[in-house]
């Protein structure tokens, strides 16, 4: 991670939003390190923030490379609420 910023914008925030594009697949293979990077700000807060993995485009269905059981496996993995939306409509997952 290169920006010198991510500090002053998650550092006492209630929630961080992990958005990624289904249609690009590195959207989605960033996502470790973004958080693992906004965790270790926000590490020392007393209530840390909440986490949501928003899956984007999923109206893109014919150019999806990240498959719904990849969306799943991350949030489970990585304890973080999740949800799969789009423009055109919205699904929330849990």
């Amino acid at each position: 991670m290169q920006g010198r910023m991510l500090d002053k914008y998650v550092f006492g925030s209630d929630a961080i939003m992990l958005i990624y594009d289904v249609t690009n697949y590195t959207s989605f293979e960033n996502l470790e390190q973004w958080l693992r990077a906004s965790q270790k700000v926000t590490a020392t807060m007393e209530k840390p923030p909440m986490y949501a993995l928003v899956a984007n485009k999923i109206d893109q269905e014919h150019l999806r490379t990240v498959k719904s059981d990849r969306h799943h496996k991350f949030a489970q993995a990585s304890f973080v609420k999740y949800i799969q939306t789009s423009e055109v409509y919205f699904l929330p997952d849990q």
